[in-house]
């Protein structure tokens, strides 16, 4: 008798990014009503930054579930033998290579030892252990969507005046991506730039954009395409 496993894996990369652009278009859609008709400022603005603040959220939670539900399947398919050959790949040793963060090793490709856990807050650092197909430029943009949803999932309540971790922020927005986005024009110019002008549509669908396509240059210089 042969017992015959079944395996599912759920791919909840594609269901976040999704979100993300839904609420893209619906933070599009108010900037738009506000700019024909600059009364529904006030009214409009907390559901703007809302739909803003967690569109990034969900396209980086697509982000960390896509390094995962990647690099896992790939192992399923090298241990298995339905994968050989991957570019930039010897014998294995890259995924593990990729499955290891700070120095621990999730698994063992060459004995196919499981897991006994996956760690759920290192999805950055296991696009970065590849480095020879992430480029530097896009590592800073990890780096910096990142920054942002981080600052958004873990905010305290700073004063204006105070000196705090989201200032790191606005100086990188000006030194690197001024030209990628414009910033919010839905809040007093008075305001902090962290959330208030930071989080502007044009933020959310740039985040969500480039995100999509360094996914899809991600998977296809592993795969070698």
């Amino acid at each position: 008798m042969i017992d015959i496993v079944v395996k599912s894996q759920s791919f909840f990369a594609a269901y976040h990014i999704n979100s993300s652009k839904l609420l893209v278009e619906h933070a599009v859609s108010i900037e738009q009503a506000i700019s024909e008709n600059n009364d529904l400022k006030n009214s409009l603005a907390k559901d703007y930054i809302s739909y803003v603040s967690a569109s990034v959220i969900m396209t980086v939670s697509a982000l960390e579930a896509n390094i995962n539900e990647l690099l896992i399947s790939f192992r399923e398919h090298y241990i298995s033998g339905a994968i050989s050959n991957f570019s930039n790949i010897e014998n294995g040793k890259y995924i593990s290579d990729i499955l290891a963060v700070n120095d621990r090793i999730f698994i063992d490709i060459y004995s196919a030892k499981k897991p006994e856990t996956i760690e759920r807050y290192k999805r950055l650092s296991m696009y970065k252990t590849g480095t020879n197909v992430i480029s530097g430029v896009e590592l800073q943009f990890l780096k910096f969507i990142f920054e942002i949803r981080n600052n958004l999932a873990h905010h305290k309540s700073y004063f204006d005046n105070e000196v705090n971790e989201t200032k790191d922020i606005e100086k990188w927005y000006y030194n690197q991506y001024k030209n990628a986005f414009p910033l919010s024009v839905i809040f007093h110019s008075d305001l902090s730039f962290f959330p208030y002008k930071i989080l502007s549509a044009s933020c959310a669908k740039w985040c969500f954009d480039s995100s999509c396509q360094f996914m899809e240059n991600y998977k296809n210089s592993i795969m070698g395409n």
